[in-house]
């Protein structure tokens, strides 16, 4: 068995776990931020990392998506 071979079975079996993991985080994520599911995540949390950027060389807090009257999760 050459290694191409070996490797497409570890890829087949590691495949599914890391999916289940990206649609997990995808999921949190959207409830986090409020964010739709139709939305382009990456350019949401782009523009809202440039946000908070600006905001902290304002001087202003940056505050993360939970309460900010309680401690983070």
């Amino acid at each position: 068995m050459g290694h191409h071979q070996t490797l497409q079975r570890l890829l087949r079996r590691t495949r599914q776990p890391a999916l289940q993991v990206a649609q997990t985080a995808r999921c949190l994520v959207l409830q986090a931020y409020d964010f739709s599911p139709d939305d382009d995540l990456l350019e949401k949390l782009l523009t809202l990392n440039l946000e908070f950027a600006e905001k902290e060389k304002r001087g202003e807090a940056v505050v993360g998506p939970w309460d900010p009257t309680k401690d983070p999760p």
